[in-house]
């Protein structure tokens, strides 16, 4: 019989396989840095058993771009290092620009989807599809168990 954490295991293994080939389809991440990133870890004791998939930040705005927002020091860089990936000019100036009118108008992944209440499929329904697939053999799991142990019971009397 196959184990939660075996399931657990290929359910998560088998989302961070989708969510970065989504990444790959919406041409999300210019690097890879974020893709890289996306992991996925399995840990059991007596107690629980717990599966975690993990990623960088920048995945909060892969579905609905970045909304506008009070400026911070951090993001102009994030944009001048990310520059070359879009085959811009590494220009510190422009890159304190871009990061003014992201921080005034959003992101146009925001104003195209975002701010209107869309978004295009990074993460949300494979997390879903996930949960249904984990929740639906986790029932077969514990049906079974059940099963048995009434079998048992009623041959016993």
């Amino acid at each position: 019989m196959t184990t939660l954490s075996e399931i657990l295991s290929n359910e998560l293994g088998l989302a961070v396989k989708a969510i970065g080939d989504n990444m790959d389809k919406e041409d999300f991440n210019a690097s890879g840095k974020t893709k890289r990133s996306l992991l996925f870890e399995v840990s059991a004791s007596s107690d629980y058993i717990k599966g975690v998939i993990s990623v960088n930040d920048p995945i909060l705005y892969a579905e609905k771009g970045r909304p506008p927002f009070t400026p911070d020091s951090g993001l102009a860089q994030r944009i001048y290092d990310w520059m070359p990936f879009r085959s811009l000019p590494q220009d510190q100036g422009l890159a304190v620009f871009i990061s003014g009118k992201i921080s005034k108008f959003g992101t146009k992944l925001w104003r195209d989807l975002g701010s209107k209440g869309g978004r295009r499929e990074i993460y949300t329904d494979v997390l879903q599809n996930t949960s249904d697939n984990i929740s639906e053999a986790l029932r077969k799991i514990v049906s079974g168990e059940v099963r048995s142990k009434v079998n048992e019971a009623l041959v016993s009397v």
